[in-house]
């Protein structure tokens, strides 16, 4: 090989171990399988929004990451049931968005939108839930990086009290609104929405749009609600009151084997020590008698049977 070639050899090499970089193989074989699963490359994804940020100069959305927070909403349309709504939250864009999302989709929240309406349906734009209050001003971050760019965004309404999904690439919405979460699943949902229409004056949807249920959910939609459900606060008292019947047993037993143990050893033996112990015992017998008695009014319980059953058995 001639003056050079080692050069040019640690040059190819150099480029081809940062080509591999870009793409191990763990990584190829992630993306096939979120291609096989979504029908969607991520190397394709990436490339395509890359193109549509230099054509109209407006950033994607962030890539997908399972290990964000999610919600979900259960809608139903004139009664009918649709399919469950998954939304994954940017609370690593946007967390102060996404925390007040979830205060809304939230149970017992004093503005929660379970069992509402919607309130206004903009066909072809977006869908809205929640008061139509305005002048409001929600703690709510605005993200620029994080924009109305596609159908099924979930976002929150910066003076206001309404919650809005989008139903097309809606970028007016960011004038008010801030995107907090994307869909995940239930497409299906967004498709009959967006087949809605609305009435005048006030644009409200033709049909009834009821959100049944909504709150926190793992990425695959089960609920993460605890204690939810028929009989969940009682039986969460009952356990509780379990426990702590377990613990006062526990703590008497502990007591009156040491109130056995120490009564034991202070009238024991016919020595002259052990006489007078025992004659001294009158005294401390009384205090640890009236101690005895405290006890029982904290426990609820006779904390002096295991000791007197222990004296009986000396006898």
């Amino acid at each position: 090989m001639g003056k050079g070639g080692n050069k040019f050899r640690q040059e190819a090499v150099a480029q081809r171990v940062k080509q591999r970089g870009s793409f191990t193989n763990a990584e190829l074989k992630k993306n096939m399988q979120v291609y096989l699963e979504t029908g969607k490359h991520p190397a394709v994804e990436e490339y395509s929004r890359k193109v549509q940020d230099d054509k109209y100069g407006v950033p994607a959305l962030p890539l997908r990451e399972p290990t964000r927070q999610h919600v979900y909403m259960d809608l139903a349309y004139n009664s009918k049931p649709l399919d469950r709504l998954v939304f994954e939250l940017f609370d690593d864009y946007a967390p102060k968005a996404a925390l007040y999302v979830r205060g809304r989709l939230g149970p017992g929240a004093s503005r929660a939108i379970r069992d509402t309406d919607a309130t206004k349906l903009l066909p072809g734009f977006a869908v809205y839930f929640g008061a139509p209050k305005t002048g409001v001003r929600n703690d709510v971050e605005r993200c620029r990086q994080l924009r109305s760019t596609q159908e099924g965004l979930l976002l929150a309404q910066r003076t206001g009290d309404h919650l809005a999904i989008s139903l097309t690439r809606s970028l007016p919405l960011d004038e008010e609104y801030q995107v907090a979460g994307r869909v995940h699943k239930g497409g299906n949902a967004i498709k009959l929405l967006q087949k809605l229409s609305s009435r005048p004056p006030d644009d409200r949807p033709e049909g009834s749009v009821r959100v049944v249920a909504c709150g926190a959910c793992d990425a695959e939609g089960v609920k993460e609600e605890l204690g939810v459900g028929k009989g969940g606060v009682q039986a969460a008292g009952k356990a509780l009151e379990a426990a702590a019947g377990r613990q006062r047993e526990t703590v008497a037993s502990a007591v009156a084997h040491g109130l056995a143990a120490a009564a034991k050893k202070g009238t024991g033996g016919g020595s002259v020590a052990g006489q007078k112990r025992a004659a001294e015992g009158g005294v401390g017998g009384a205090a640890a008698k009236k101690g005895r008695g405290m006890l029982d009014a904290v426990l609820g319980g006779d904390s002096g049977s295991g000791s007197e059953s222990s004296s009986d058995d000396d006898s």
